[in-house]
């Protein structure tokens, strides 16, 4: 039913959203939010490895720098120590 009335269109311009989606002015807990709710959006499943990626990929610089040491294994990880940064 999905299919039958959502344009194929909407669903690439939702993926494209997602992609180029960075955290810029956003906090932490607002991008994390867009994050999660593009990829339910988009249907998209990512193995723990990738969401981590993802995540840590667009932040802002100066929070990556201060994670790039640490030793991150999950989202929450993630999520908890740029809360602390």
């Amino acid at each position: 039913m999905y299919d039958r009335f959502v344009p194929i269109s909407y669903r690439q311009d939702l993926r494209k959203k997602l992609q180029h989606l960075e955290q810029g002015d956003m906090s932490i807990q607002e991008y994390f939010v867009e994050l999660r709710k593009g990829m339910i959006c988009c249907g998209i499943e990512e193995d723990l490895e990738d969401k981590v990626c993802h995540f840590y990929g667009a932040l802002r610089h100066e929070i990556q720098d201060i994670i790039d040491y640490k030793d991150v294994n999950t989202t929450k990880q993630l999520f908890q120590l740029n809360m602390l940064a």
